[in-house]
């Protein structure tokens, strides 16, 4: 190899040099401005809306008690009044299956949405987690001291909580299945005497039939 080729070598190695630092310079400026927003402007964010979050379970325990409480009140004022006004309050079947009906609607539509949240809030979690422990090669067996910061130790306690939603599921399954089989086993024993549109309306194959299909 000539000198002349040996200086060219030379001068491509040094350009390639410069390019390498200049590239790394530039990852390292990335990288610093990716951690800056992660935690001046991310981590913010995150404390802000699991504070919403927990803001939100509260107002709704609350409200649960009320209605609890409110349910409790209208059945013992419903039981001291019925025996004395029997024959005056007497509910017509057809409207007892629109109410029944409708309640179970209500319910299995409740059940959807707080389906829909927990997944959406767990997803989000979970996605949110593992962005940020792309770079780690094993995630699962990443400890919160291997990663000082504050939003490690926040999402990934908070994607390993384990919470199980299956339980209040069921229940709202069991309420919805109990109300429409109990509406169809009083259908059954009490004769209707609504006129032939208003029986359509509360066939008792049709309520079994609409319930095992919202259930499914």
């Amino acid at each position: 190899m000539t000198l002349t080729q040996l200086v060219q070598q030379e001068l491509i190695v040094r350009d390639l040099h410069t390019q390498l630092k200049v590239s790394i310079h530039s990852i390292e400026s990335i990288s610093e401005r990716i951690e800056s927003l992660r935690d001046q402007e991310l981590l913010p964010q995150i404390l802000e809306l699991l504070r919403g979050y927990a803001r939100m379970w509260k107002v709704t325990a609350e409200c649960h008690q009320i209605q609890k409480r409110t349910l409790d009140e209208a059945k013992r004022l419903l039981a001291a009044t019925m025996p004395c006004n029997h024959h005056h309050n007497k509910i017509s079947t057809e409207r007892l299956a629109r109410s029944a009906l409708n309640l179970v609607a209500q319910v299995l539509n409740w059940r959807a949405c707080f389906q829909a949240l927990i997944t959406s809030q767990r997803s989000y979690v979970l996605f949110l987690t593992d962005w940020l422990l792309r770079r780690d090669p094993d995630p699962e067996k990443v400890t919160l001291s291997t990663y000082p910061q504050v939003i490690y130790e926040v999402c990934i306690g908070w994607s390993r909580l384990g919470l199980n939603e299956k339980h209040v599921l069921d229940k709202l399954d069991f309420f919805a299945s109990w109300m429409g089989s109990l509406f169809a086993l009083k259908l059954k024993e009490e004769p209707y005497s609504g006129t032939r549109e208003s029986m359509e309306l509360v066939e008792v194959d049709k309520v079994e039939s609409w319930l095992r299909l919202q259930l499914k």
